[in-house]
């Protein structure tokens, strides 16, 4: 009976379809973790997400609670400001020529205010700092 070709045929056959089952569950469990792991990092990913959204929102928050105090600072000195024109109509007639311009921009600093004297840098660079103009600003104003 050992020496039959169906008993070892039939053996053959049993011991592929054990092989081949446990490699097709193999698969599929192999792929079940590999999900399982997108998985718990996509939840992480989520999670970390959330959190930065949260802080994000909280900045937010305070920044226009801070816009909001401004806008009403703002809104108070424009109704000041709307009142006194409105009381003194006279300040809508106020001009400066180009001469008065020139000794406007031309004046000395205010002590008492810490206004610094206007230097010959180029607009936009920090007070001191930089390249130094070509021409000097008042011949500038000769020259436009």
């Amino acid at each position: 009976m050992i020496a039959s070709p169906y008993f070892w045929i039939a053996l053959l056959a049993g011991a592929l379809a054990i092989s081949g089952g446990s490699y097709y569950y193999g698969g599929k469990h192999a792929r079940d973790a590999a999900k399982a792991a997108q998985f718990v990092e996509l939840s992480d990913a989520v999670g970390k997400a959330i959190a930065k959204i949260k802080t994000i929102t909280k900045e937010l928050d305070k920044y226009e609670a801070t816009r909001e105090k401004v806008r009403v600072v703002y809104r108070t000195i424009k109704e000041k400001a709307d009142a006194n024109i409105d009381k003194n109509p006279g300040y809508a007639e106020c001009g400066l020529d180009a001469d008065g311009l020139r000794l406007y921009n031309a004046r000395p600093a205010d002590i008492e205010s810490g206004a610094p004297i206007p230097d010959n840098s180029v607009p936009g660079s920090p007070p001191g700092v930089g390249r130094e103009a070509v021409h000097d600003p008042e011949e500038q104003h000769r020259e436009g």
